[in-house]
């Protein structure tokens, strides 16, 4: 298995600080809505936004022609932060290895088999909303 950043879409994103706020698994589709931490080498790189760690961009990581899904739960649960807001944590491990992908973190571990994903912004600058 070869780590997340040796993949071409996730290159200049840290997948290990990136948040999970949800998992939604359909027919043939998997989706991840994160906000994504980008690298300082990403072309949308702006610095921190102040008060947070990392420059941080919401986003989804979609899994399409799946053909094969497996979760297994960890136990974790959803983190709720003073605003209310819930999360899943980061992911604490993404590899892949040709159409294979094991993802794991505090929502558990999927293990899935994919002929394509994408990793999409919602929100290109922090001043869309």
């Amino acid at each position: 298995m070869r780590h997340a950043w040796e993949h071409p879409l996730f290159r200049d994103i840290l997948l290990t600080e990136t948040y999970v706020f949800d998992v939604e698994v359909h027919p043939g589709r998997a989706t991840f809505t994160v906000d994504f931490v980008l690298a300082t080498t990403h072309p949308l790189y702006a610095g921190a936004a102040p008060g947070e760690a990392f420059d941080y961009r919401r986003g989804r990581i979609t899994f399409d022609d799946v053909l094969a899904f497996r979760w297994e739960s960890a136990g974790g649960r959803l983190t709720v932060d003073p605003d209310g807001s819930s999360d899943w944590d980061t992911f604490d491990r993404v590899e892949w290895d040709g159409l294979r992908w094991d993802l794991r973190g505090q929502f558990g571990s999927i293990t899935l088999t994919a002929g394509a994903v994408d990793a999409e912004f919602v929100q290109d600058s922090r001043n869309d909303d």
